[in-house]
Formats: structure tokens, sequence, C-alpha cells
């Protein structure tokens, strides 16, 4: 039988090239030079003979051996991985970059604390983060992960579960002086209503079965980001369906009180997307996981949560943070 000496480098370039589409996408989520993983590729296919990448006008794709070999070697290369790490006596000394997108009300109130605890345990790893709202394919714009609102339709995506909030109608006690406090759903109407926004759509208001809240006279301003509709309420503007968690800290100053407890939403759950099938690096791998277990309140570890409904759990000081 005649073997292959494996140089897993070099697979591990032809797994990133595939996911990504390009050799520019493969190069920044390796954090290497496109000339370097162009070798590796090159060198890949040299040895083993079939052509295995194929241009398209788009993006690089895998010809059916190509395909294959990606098929057989993924899951290899994720089980060394873990294995290297079981069984290393020393904690792994990280490195590398981690490369995250995530809503700017996210990315601002909490990504800040989440990457300044892990990059305290892991110096070496240099954390990247992009504030947006765009959506599609991770790889294809360079990203590891990505944390969005909502389950994701996109079957190519496999995610985390990090939060869940409900969603609950709050103003300030300023304004409810000046307009009256409704004492039923029928009065909104008369009152000011500030709407998120969540994919284009408005994040409609519910009121046991009655799904169309707020009335449409009613709405004073719609707003993409949870913070601005906070401060509008804050300040007095009307009245804002808010996560429960992301308004605790202005209910507990008196800057901010609950108005009909009927009209309220589930949260649509936060969650840390990856790529999937994808071989992470290991950096990516423990940042993933330390997202997981910081929503869950347990900033001790980079382990995650054994149950989905530990990372609904979340501390008291981190309650400015807006989930969509």
């Amino acid at each position: 039988m005649n073997v292959v000496d494996p140089d897993f480098g070099d697979l591990v370039v032809f797994v990133r090239v595939l996911e990504a589409g390009t050799v520019t996408g493969a190069a920044r989520s390796l954090s290497l030079s496109k000339s370097a993983v162009s070798r590796r590729l090159a060198r890949l296919a040299a040895r083993l003979g079939p052509r295995l990448v194929a241009r398209s006008p788009r993006a690089l794709a895998a010809t059916p051996e190509g395909v294959r070999l990606h098929d057989r070697v993924l899951p290899a290369l994720q089980a060394l991985t873990e294995a290297q790490q079981e069984v290393s006596h020393q904690p792994e000394e990280l490195g590398g970059a981690v490369r995250i997108a995530a809503p700017p009300d996210v990315g601002a109130d909490v990504l800040p604390q989440a990457v300044a605890t892990f990059t305290q345990r892991h110096p070496g790893v240099r954390v990247e983060v992009s504030l947006t709202r765009a959506e599609g394919s991770l790889l294809a714009t360079g990203h590891d992960l990505a944390i969005r609102g909502g389950r994701q339709p996109d079957s190519a995506m496999a995610m985390r579960l990090l939060h869940a909030s409900p969603f609950t109608l709050v103003a300030s006690p300023a304004y409810l002086e000046a307009h009256g406090t409704p004492a039923s759903v029928a009065e909104l109407a008369q009152h000011r209503c500030l709407v998120f926004v969540l994919g284009g759509r408005d994040f409609g208001w519910r009121a046991g079965d009655e799904a169309a809240l707020p009335p449409a006279a009613a709405v004073a301003l719609r707003a993409d980001d949870l913070r601005v509709l906070r401060a509008l309420c804050e300040q007095g503007a009307g009245l804002a369906l808010l996560p429960t968690d992301a308004t605790r800290e202005a209910r507990d100053a008196g800057r901010l009180v609950h108005v009909l407890p009927r009209v309220r939403r589930e949260g649509s759950s936060l969650y840390v997307l990856q790529q999937r099938p994808a071989y992470l690096a290991p950096q990516v791998t423990a940042f993933r996981d330390h997202l997981v277990a910081f929503f869950a309140g347990d900033q001790g570890s980079d382990a995650s949560p054994q149950a989905e409904g530990d990372a609904g759990r979340v501390r008291a000081t981190s309650s400015r943070r807006g989930t969509a």
C-alpha cells in the first residue's frame, strides 16, 4: 500500500479555501498571506495528483475529488485538534486571530467585557470585532463567528444559544406624567410608540393573542438599534418594547417603569453562529465557548455550559445587554 505523508497544514488550508470560497477569505481567516495559501494549495494538489479546486466566475469550488477529500479530512482535523487539547498536560497557549461580527447594540454593550476577560486569559489572541447587521456567509467576509438574533434559516450555519430575554413595555416616569399611563391595550392608539426594526420589519408587540400592535397610527419612531430606543425611552420620547435585561438597570434607577404587563413578547434568542461544516482554529473554538459561558454568567472558565437552559441565566451586572 502506498502511503502519502500528510501535511496537515496544507489540509487545513484546503478546507478553509473551500469554506471561504476564495483564497483571500481563507488567508484572512488563517492569518496567512494570499501567496502562502496559494502555495500550500498547489503543493497539496501536486502531491495528491487529482485537481482539487476549480475556479468559477464567483468563487473557488471543489472538484468531485476535492469534495471527497474535504468530507474525509474535515472530521479528522477536528478530532486531531481535540485530541491534542485533551492529552496536553499544560494549558494551551492560544494565539492568532478571532474575527467576529455582531449587531451594533450587542457589540457595544456586551462584547467589550466578554473580549476583555478572554484576552486577559489568552493575551496571544487578537480579537477583531465588526459591528454590522449584515447577514450571509461568514467565511466569505472573513468572519469566524457571528452573533445574531433569531434562528437562522441558513442550514450551513451551526448555532449555539447565548441568551434569551422577554421583551416588555416600558416608559419613563416623565412621559407617563405628561401623557398618562395607558390602562388598556386599546389606549395605546393615543400614545407615542417607539418600535424596534429587526431584519427590515417591525418587531411587533403582542398582548395575548393580539399581534397587530402597536397601532400603525401610534408609531412615532422606528429604529434598528435597541440602545437608541432605550435612550429615547429614558428621555421621555414614548413607550417602547425592550428586552427586560436591557432595561433592568434603568428600572432599578427609576428612569424607566413597566407599563401594561400584558403587552410583551418572548425574546428573539441570541445565538453565536459558525459556518457548518467548519474546521475551527483552537482560538476560535475557545472564544466561542467563552461567549457561551460569559452569557451564562460564568467568567471563570472557557468551558461552555452543558445545558442550553443554563445560557438563559444572565448576571445582573450585565443588564444592559440588548438582545434581538
